[in-house]
């Protein structure tokens, strides 16, 4: 009776655990003149996905950046920010969460990103590492 509850104990922990295991990440990068960018994405079994976003300005003068704005789209819909500012390493960071049933980032995307900024907008394409 001990080994039977025993086995039907780890089978349910077996189960909880598999239940939320993640994939391995997908990575997205690209740069412009001024910009690079990254985006990280982490999909688990249970539909959700957890999206982090890295902005990095490749110029010397962080303090001259104003009205940062940028706007990502993938496959699967996107997200933006405006008045962003950046840490003094010139590093902006945002990380995003949700339930993806319907639409999920696959690997093969393009990831399109448009920054704005001191009256310059420049678009970043960001592929697949």
């Amino acid at each position: 009776m001990n080994r039977i509850m025993s086995v039907l104990i780890l089978s349910i922990i077996f189960i909880i655990l598999g239940c939320s295991s993640t994939s391995e990440p997908f990575v997205f990068s690209g740069e412009s003149d001024h910009w690079q960018a990254k985006l990280t994405v982490t999909q688990t079994t249970d539909n959700n996905e957890k999206q982090h976003f890295t902005l990095q300005y490749k110029g010397e003068d962080v303090e001259a950046i104003e009205g940062l704005s940028y706007t990502v789209e993938t496959n699967a819909g996107g997200f933006s920010a405006g008045g962003v500012t950046l840490e003094e390493n010139g590093t902006y960071k945002e990380t995003n969460e949700g339930n993806t049933a319907n639409a999920k980032v696959n690997k093969d995307s393009e990831v399109n990103v448009l920054v704005e900024w001191n009256n310059h907008t420049e678009n970043l394409v960001l592929k697949s590492e």
